[in-house]
């Protein structure tokens, strides 16, 4: 078996491990926030997070910290405006999320599809 080399300097130490981002966790700003009843979007853009797990999990130290329950408005929210391709490139629609201006949809009803640009425009189809 070969053994494993020591680093010589720090240089070849920095290079050979692997760099965690730093958690950009913190109470006072979260608490402040919530108190102040902010929206779940404009508490991450604060914070500076991209994700909305990640305000989960910093919500829930806090909650832990504090030993107080918090709630944050939009943050357990799905948005049925913002699809997303899967690994297959299909793109499903819930149309119980969407609703049609409170139409009711039925099995069997016909939609058309066009495409103008960058927009996908779904059409239903009168009887």
């Amino acid at each position: 078996m070969s053994k494993k080399k020591e680093p010589v300097n720090d240089i070849e130490l920095e290079v050979g491990s692997s760099r965690r981002a730093e958690s950009k966790y913190n109470p006072s700003i979260l608490r402040q926030c919530i108190l102040e009843g902010l929206h779940a979007d404009v508490i991450m853009d604060r914070l500076g997070l991209k994700h909305k797990q990640v305000l989960r999990q910093h919500l829930l130290k806090l909650c832990d910290l504090d030993k107080t329950f918090y709630e944050i408005n939009g943050l357990f929210i799905k948005s049925a405006s913002r699809l997303r391709v899967n690994k297959k490139l299909e793109i499903k629609l819930h149309l119980k999320q969407i609703g049609l201006n409170g139409d009711p949809i039925q099995e069997g009803d016909e939609f058309d599809l066009s495409v103008d640009e960058e927009r996908i425009i779904i059409t239903r189809r009168m009887p």
